[in-house]
């Protein structure tokens, strides 16, 4: 965070887009993507982070029109880290996103069948077991529990719900962190309202 009494001219401008030179085209580029290059603008907001990436839906749609695209055929891409690395360790997600379903449109057949294969929601009484075991979890209430994720309230942090979501490889979601149709795990920078996913 940048102290709004400092003196002298900011480092940190509201928004900064810097250029990646090893072969990629400059990323503050707003011309059409070429089909095997990916551009990507960053934004720093120093003075309001958001609390989770910013991946506005313009760019999510030409990221994935670029990898569609490329002249070699498309590439496996991913809209979540963890189904990224479990593709290449050939597992189902450990996170549980194949509940999430409109992040999966760009997965691989293969990975889908995988990840498909692997998705069962847990119990309300093993979850509440599972979640027994930790004292940041105590206060934990199971709110729902759809083909989508567990609806939780009362996790004081982060933590617990990481935990339990890979015990389970299940989405789990908590109230206070609402995640977004279609923004799943992204800020609301650069989307339309939409409905809690």
């Amino acid at each position: 965070m940048v102290a709004a009494d400092r003196e002298g001219p900011d480092p940190f401008p509201a928004y900064a887009t810097p250029t990646v030179t090893n072969g990629s085209p400059t990323l503050n580029s707003e011309e059409p993507l070429k089909p095997a290059a990916v551009p990507i603008r960053v934004w720093l907001i120093p003075l309001a982070p958001a609390r989770r990436k910013i991946v506005p839906e313009a760019l999510d749609r030409r990221v994935v029109d670029a990898f569609a695209s490329r002249p070699e055929g498309p590439a496996p891409l991913f809209r979540k880290t963890s189904c990224a690395v479990s593709f290449v360790h050939g597992l189902p997600d450990y996170n549980g996103h194949y509940g999430i379903r409109e992040l999966c449109d760009i997965c691989p057949m293969a990975q889908l069948k995988l990840c498909a294969n692997s998705h069962r929601a847990p119990t309300t009484r093993a979850f509440l077991d599972a979640a027994a075991e930790l004292p940041e979890a105590a206060d934990l209430k199971v709110l729902d529990i759809t083909g989508r994720a567990v609806q939780v309230d009362g996790l004081a942090s982060e933590q617990p719900r990481y935990f339990l979501q890979h015990a389970f490889a299940f989405q789990v979601h908590d109230a206070g962190h609402p995640h977004h149709l279609n923004r799943h795990g992204r800020a609301d920078i650069g989307w339309e309202a939409t409905t809690n996913g």
